[in-house]
């Protein structure tokens, strides 16, 4: 709320202690133990003030994870698979965190069915990625180093659908170097097809 608008003035340290409240309780429990009442307990406010920053838990929820994740700007050295495997490790880290491999899911599921979280999630959390990707593989094409036959969304899919599959999905599966690496060489090959 803005301060001519007549309202009570936006209190910045309300919204981070419902943040703080929040990842707490998202790295503890996970998303589908969220209720409005426990974060809003935890932070010593009130729903009326959670629902003046939030239109619902899944869009704090995302605010959440993008806060501590949202940073993509893997820098571009100038070699495609470098930046690929460094993009990669860090997505490692982000999904293998407590953090999202305990709340993604929820997430994911709920954004099926719902059109503004699932719009929110994309836009904030999935889509960005996949642009860093995409800059990185225009990057890649304007040095030459792969062509222009690849599908890039394809290219996007091959990176993210084995991590979310072997760190999401009770597997047991490893998620060593030797797999990201394989799932670089994957994409990489799809981009210099054709």
């Amino acid at each position: 709320m803005s301060p001519t608008s007549g309202g009570r003035p936006f209190d910045t340290q309300i919204s981070r202690k419902l943040l703080e409240a929040a990842q707490a309780m998202m790295e503890e429990r996970g998303f589908s133990e969220l209720s409005v009442d426990s974060i809003t307990s935890a932070a010593n406010t009130t729903a009326p003030a959670f629902y003046r920053r939030y239109a619902n838990l899944a869009e704090l929820a995302v605010t959440v994870i993008t806060e501590r994740f949202g940073d993509v700007r893997i820098g571009d050295s100038g070699d495609l698979e470098s930046d690929l495997l460094v993009f990669q490790q860090h997505e490692v880290e982000v999904y293998d965190s407590p953090l999202v491999r305990h709340n993604l899911p929820a997430l994911f599921d709920m954004a099926r069915t719902h059109e503004a979280i699932r719009d929110f999630t994309v836009n904030k959390l999935v889509q960005p990625r996949r642009d860093r990707l995409k800059e990185l593989f225009a990057a890649a094409r304007d040095r030459g180093d792969i062509g222009h036959g690849g599908d890039d969304d394809y290219a996007c899919d091959v990176l993210t659908g084995p991590l979310l599959s072997r760190l999401l999905l009770p597997l047991g599966l490893p998620v060593d170097d030797a797999f990201v690496r394989r799932t670089v060489a994957s994409a990489v090959s799809e981009l210099r097809s054709a």
